[in-house]
């Protein structure tokens, strides 16, 4: 962490649209969201999520979230992420992709980044991912599931640990327990193409719902309920204060952590012994 830790929240109101932008160090979070995780789990009636956004850069420098659903464990999380220039979805902590957790993915090719509209679909039959109304890609093996025990709550622009700020806007949120038909998606998005807002989502009874119209303050209104704002705290908030943790991700030898404590740990034997 820097050393001044208390920075501002660096997010701001676009002006002359609805969406708020991530800079440099940003978060917004809601509360825990209890009827994301109901009787008969994420895979009964499968999930779809909606979000309208613009990164400002395909940055190389590690993976960055863009929208995460977690329970305060990191194995258990719904990811929506960007690594490099893709568009990461997956459950878990696998973000290098060294033990081949399954995952869905699309590249954002367009130089320089352009505003996209981007669907997410998953149940018992597999999971889809959609580009601007479009079906990218589908894997019926990969089932994501949504982080359950009541706890989750939904967070844009960082982690939990406040270490994976994305830069860029979001326009948009939309999350459902069903799964959006191929002409739902389309015309979502051929909706939100001519209005820039996710207005017409509200007649699908969404779980969440952010339109990010309000051009200022420190909440974003769920226009699905109003049960779940987004909050924009003045500062940057660390939701999980884990003090010198290690996500254990990282326990391989090609980090060199496993191989230092027991280097470590021979050389004070030996010095014990001496």
């Amino acid at each position: 962490m820097p050393k001044d830790f208390y920075f501002a929240n660096d997010i701001k109101w676009i002006t002359g649209q609805p969406g708020i932008r991530f800079s440099r160090y940003g978060i917004a979070y809601t509360d825990p969201i209890k009827e994301l995780s109901k009787e008969g789990g994420s895979e009964a009636n499968g999930f779809s999520i909606e979000i309208a956004f613009k990164a400002i850069s395909y940055p190389k420098d590690g993976f960055k979230f863009i929208l995460v659903l977690h329970n305060g464990k990191d194995s258990n999380q719904l990811l929506v992420g960007q690594w490099h220039s893709s568009i990461i979805v997956m459950n878990g902590d696998d973000y290098n992709h060294r033990r081949r957790t399954k995952r869905t993915s699309l590249k954002l090719a367009a130089i320089p980044p352009k505003k996209r509209f981007i669907t997410i679909t998953s149940g018992k039959d597999g999971t889809s991912i959609y580009l601007d109304g479009q079906s990218i890609r589908s894997k019926r093996d990969l089932i994501l599931k949504i982080p359950d025990g009541g706890k989750s709550r939904l967070i844009l622009g960082n982690s939990v640990y406040g270490k994976h700020s994305w830069k860029g806007d979001v326009y948009g949120v939309a999350f459902y327990r069903y799964i959006l038909t191929d002409q739902d998606v389309a015309m979502h998005f051929d909706n939100w193409t001519k209005h820039r807002n996710f207005l017409l989502a509200t007649k699908y009874k969404p779980v969440v719902l952010y339109l990010f119209d309000e051009k200022g303050g420190r909440k974003v209104v769920d226009h699905a309920g109003g049960n779940y704002d987004l909050e924009i705290p003045s500062r940057m908030q660390i939701l999980d204060k884990n003090i010198l943790s290690l996500t254990w991700g990282q326990l391989n030898f090609d980090s060199g952590f496993i191989r230092d404590i027991i280097i470590t740990s021979i050389l004070h034997q030996i010095d014990l012994e001496k």
